[in-house]
């Protein structure tokens, strides 16, 4: 596994030869203020988990002077491994060891593989940390966890088959559990004050929500329902939400959530409810065509459409600008490339992890090419491949799940620690 350029900067320099330091010669490392390299820990995690984990294993004086995130990796937001997404399963992509995931870093294109607890599957990522449901037994409820897959941090919620259905606007518990699924559902994460982790589930093919806190009993569901809505996006606790409205003929943007309890926290003793759904922005009846769907990227939510029929020009808004009136495109998104139709729903990489994929871009499969993904370029409003038309297995085929190999390495991609061809890291 490759190491990352700010942990090579804080690893100390090598000793000449013959000048090595005995047993009471301390390292000029260790004599660092302990304020100072807390300090510089600090910074080291706003860029990476991973980072901070190799940055306390520099020295036991640097390991005692940080704070530990075990314990912490999923109370504590701070801990969260937010720029990392779970690469789906098989074409040469998973782990030889099937107690493990292969994860992969959006920021700098590593791939790390770590072990999951035993008899559980992953349901979604949000901000780094796993879902899990535990595999189906017999008498099983369905264990619902959340899961840090960097500190190994567990909290339990309550069991899916707990789920309240005591109205005749809710689903069927049977209805839900057979819905909630790889692929199929959105997550959202809160973590109150005291450490109360709120969690709301969007079910993609019902456009229902349940939600439930790790101090509930069992699980509650939303009684709102939703008509021709988008696959939801999940930030900083909400869910947004693109729907098309017919009476108006227009597509909307939805924010729902968090769950709050009835005396107004996320974390009460009260009944745990869930607050309609409000209409924060409105999209431009004459400038979009068909709407794609929403994506976060630099802590932006992006409205992606079509703007002609033909599905030939797309036009990207951010909402805080529809939400103050303003109508402008957007033909930069900060050098970075936002991928549709990936099965843990939409992500965003900076530009130059994976070198077939040029700045500022949108990549999807086009309606007439259903397998290949191709890319949009926001700044000329050309269309270009995302592999070369001989290319069947590069990393995109792989992730858009459109490979035509089987085997575990293939046509010279290798898939364990980063993911290389030839010298460069993809």
């Amino acid at each position: 596994m490759s190491t990352s350029s700010s942990a090579n900067q804080l690893r100390p320099p090598p000793v000449p030869a013959g000048s090595a330091t005995g047993p009471d010669e301390a390292s000029p490392w260790t004599s660092l203020p302990a304020d100072l390299v807390r300090l510089v820990g600090w910074r080291v995690l706003a860029g990476d988990l991973l980072d901070y984990v190799r940055f306390r294993a520099v020295c036991t004086h640097w390991r005692f002077s940080t704070v530990c995130p075990r314990g912490r990796g999923i109370v504590d937001p701070r801990f969260h491994p937010g720029r990392w997404t779970v690469l789906p399963e098989g074409h040469g992509l998973d782990s030889d060891d099937k107690g493990k995931r292969r994860l992969f870093s959006l920021s700098t294109g590593v791939s790390v593989c770590p072990r999951l607890p035993n008899d559980y599957r992953i349901l979604d990522s949000v901000d780094g940390i796993l879902l899990l449901q535990r595999r189906q037994r017999q008498h099983d409820q369905g264990s619902i966890r959340l899961f840090n897959p960097f500190t190994s941090d567990i909290v339990e919620l309550p069991p899916l088959g707990s789920v309240v259905s005591d109205s005749k606007l809710h689903l069927s518990s049977h209805e839900i559990s057979t819905h909630v699924v790889p692929g199929g559902v959105v997550t959202s994460l809160t973590v109150s004050s005291d450490g109360a982790a709120a969690v709301m589930i969007w079910l993609v093919e019902l456009s229902r929500v349940i939600f439930a806190t790790t101090k509930d009993k069992q699980w509650s569901q939303s009684t709102q329902r939703f008509f021709w809505t988008r696959r939801p996006v999940s930030f900083q606790g909400k869910l947004y939400i693109l729907s098309y409205d017919q009476p108006s003929h227009a597509h909307q943007v939805l924010q729902m959530g968090p769950p709050m309890h009835e005396h107004g926290t996320t974390s009460g003793l009260g009944s745990p409810f869930l607050p309609p759904s409000q209409l924060i922005a409105t999209c431009p009846t004459m400038k979009i065509s068909d709407g794609i769907g929403l994506a976060e990227c630099d802590s932006e939510i992006l409205v992606i459409a079509y703007k002609d029929s033909t599905h030939t020009h797309m036009v990207v808004y951010r909402v805080t600008d529809l939400i103050v009136g303003k109508v402008i495109p957007v033909t930069n998104i900060g050098g970075k490339s936002v991928f549709f139709d990936t099965e843990t729903s939409m992500q965003t990489a900076n530009n130059g992890v994976i070198p077939t994929i040029t700045s500022d871009t949108i990549v999807l499969r086009r309606h007439h090419e259903r397998c290949h993904p191709w890319q949009y370029h926001l700044d000329s409003g050309t269309w270009s491949p995302t592999t070369h038309p001989m290319s069947h297995c590069g990393l995109i085929c792989h992730i858009y799940d459109c490979c035509g190999c089987t085997l575990r390495a293939h046509a010279g991609w290798t898939v364990r620690g980063s993911m290389t061809k030839g010298s460069k890291q993809l």
